[in-house]
């Protein structure tokens, strides 16, 4: 008799622990990208999955916001997920997210949600993370910087952390202007003028009488010459 419930006992303490095993299984498959940076508590009665759909509600909103959606943004978001996701979980993201660019949602009412949902921080990372998405082509158009700032705004981030996050980013056009001492109202003809007039200034071959040290300078001057006349002219269909 007392082997017999020596038995049963065994038996169900294995069963126990299995249940342990595949509950913890389970948690560790539906953990979010953000579950490190953030309290559950925080949550306003969404669970994690759903801040995961709407942060591809976000990309999507980022990836269509110059009329097109590119390769290598569809890619950039897939890196993302499966480094931070695992691939299971990244792949049924991908697939979400594929779906998610044929509809239209309120900006507006995902950004508020997503933003009273995690902390200040994770908030920031998503930005971070969208902005990263914006310019994998070395861009940030004037419509991708609205739909950025729209979503920065109405999830409650300041508008000094912005700009900081855009400005580590670079590839702004804004910026690109600024390189040809011009500002984003000229005309196409101020801009190739403009861009003319400033690589003749800095081009290599007018600067042989400086020192090696005013070269160098020179040299990166021109190049930020013309990598922003490649941008401005993407961004305005030029030739």
């Amino acid at each position: 008799m007392g082997s017999f419930i020596s038995v049963l006992l065994v038996v169900a303490v294995v069963y126990f622990l299995v249940r342990l095993r595949n509950q913890y299984i389970r948690n560790a498959s539906s953990s979010s990208f953000f579950d490190s940076k953030i309290n559950h508590d925080q949550f306003v009665g969404n669970s994690s999955r759903n801040i995961d759909f709407n942060l591809m509600i976000l990309a999507a909103s980022v990836m269509k916001a110059d009329g097109r959606v590119l390769r290598a943004e569809l890619d950039y978001v897939k890196r993302f997920l499966l480094k931070n996701y695992g691939e299971r979980k990244a792949l049924y993201l991908v697939r979400s997210l594929k779906e998610i660019l044929k509809q239209e949602y309120d900006l507006r009412m995902i950004s508020r949600t997503v933003g009273n949902q995690i902390d200040y921080t994770s908030r920031k990372n998503i930005i971070n993370f969208l902005f990263g998405i914006a310019t994998i082509d070395k861009i940030c158009s004037a419509s991708e910087n609205r739909v950025l700032e729209f979503i920065s705004t109405h999830m409650f981030l300041n508008s000094h952390d912005f700009h900081s996050i855009k400005n580590n980013h670079g590839g702004s056009s804004d910026s690109a202007y600024a390189k040809l001492e011009i500002n984003p109202n000229s005309t196409d003809q101020e801009i190739k003028k403009a861009y003319h007039k400033m690589a003749i200034k800095y081009h290599p071959d007018k600067l042989m009488h400086l020192s090696d040290n005013e070269k160098a300078e020179a040299e990166k001057k021109f190049s930020e010459i013309n990598s922003a006349y490649d941008l401005i002219k993407k961004e305005r269909g030029l030739n």
